[in-house]
């Protein structure tokens, strides 16, 4: 057995979960399997049952591809001095985006 991706949520309290180590392997983002959207989708569904209303993420400033699927998820980009928390994230130049989940 391989692991095809991965995606985590660290609980932040308060209300805030912050998106961790969300990665799916080429072969399995698109058709047939979309496993992205479907890792995604029980992350949003966990969170939500756990009372988390803001989800917020860091990724490396060049990942243009994931920034693209955050943004069509309704992720809006933030900078630094938006982020609700403080935390630590392993990339010096990171980009920041928030969800507020209804």
């Amino acid at each position: 057995m391989k692991i095809a991706g991965s995606i985590g949520l660290m609980n932040y309290g308060d209300g805030i979960g912050i998106l961790k180590k969300f990665f799916v392997y080429e072969k399995y983002r698109s058709a047939p399997y979309h496993l992205g959207r479907k890792l995604f989708q029980e992350l949003l569904s966990f969170a939500r049952q756990h009372s988390i209303t803001t989800l917020i993420l860091d990724t490396p400033k060049n990942t243009n591809r994931a920034h693209s699927f955050y943004q069509k998820a309704g992720f809006i980009k933030i900078t630094k001095e938006e982020l609700p928390v403080l935390y630590d994230y392993p990339y010096k130049d990171s980009d920041f985006f928030m969800l507020l989940l209804s």
